[in-house]
């Protein structure tokens, strides 16, 4: 008897073999060039002439130093802590003005407390149904602004035990899903 000859499939190859081979060829060129450039390539091979090294225009850092002195000093680049020093700076012209104002008032007071205790006493009798006029003083400088405390950090919300809910109660099982409608005929 005769066999009867199937046809055969070919194999489908697998696809892990094309990574992997791609993987070797990266793996093996990065190994080469470590290796060529560990050596000192500009000692082997010879290059034509360089191009010449020319100044670099503007003024050079060594000029500076000898126009201006070679002094130790602080290169500012941090904007924060510029407006911060400038914030201060303002803060204390404030306060200074305000001590100077507040001198100045002080020193008027001063001057008018001489000028009330000069004055005669009044030789009337006082009536007691009218209101005796308060004594002028010198207006009270204001105080000095306290500089802004470090906020604090939020405290932490902390769990009562008896502001815990009660535990929820078991929940109800879904009910059955409905049936899948039959399928359309195929023509």
């Amino acid at each position: 008897m005769a066999r009867v000859s199937q046809p055969t499939q070919p194999r489908p190859q697998p696809l892990w073999k094309g990574p992997l081979v791609a993987g070797l060829c990266f793996g093996v060129a990065y190994g080469v060039t470590q290796r060529l450039v560990s050596f000192n390539v500009a000692e082997l091979i010879r290059f034509g002439p360089g191009f010449d090294v020319q100044v670099f225009p503007g003024t050079s850092l060594e000029s500076l130093k000898l126009r201006f002195g070679d002094a130790q000093a602080e290169i500012r680049g941090d904007l924060e802590l510029q407006e911060l020093e400038r914030q201060q700076q303002e803060e204390a012209k404030q306060r200074a003005e305000e001590a100077k104002k507040a001198e100045e008032r002080l020193q008027n007071a001063a001057q008018l407390e001489p000028l009330q205790d000069a004055e005669p006493p009044a030789a009337e009798p006082v009536v007691e149904s009218a209101p005796a006029p308060a004594p002028v003083s010198a207006p009270k400088p204001k105080p000095k602004p306290q500089p802004n405390p470090k906020p604090q950090p939020k405290p932490k919300p902390q769990q009562n035990p008896q502001t815990i809910a009660p535990p929820l109660a078991a929940p109800q099982p879904l009910p059955a899903p409905a049936p899948l409608p039959p399928p359309a005929p195929q023509l």
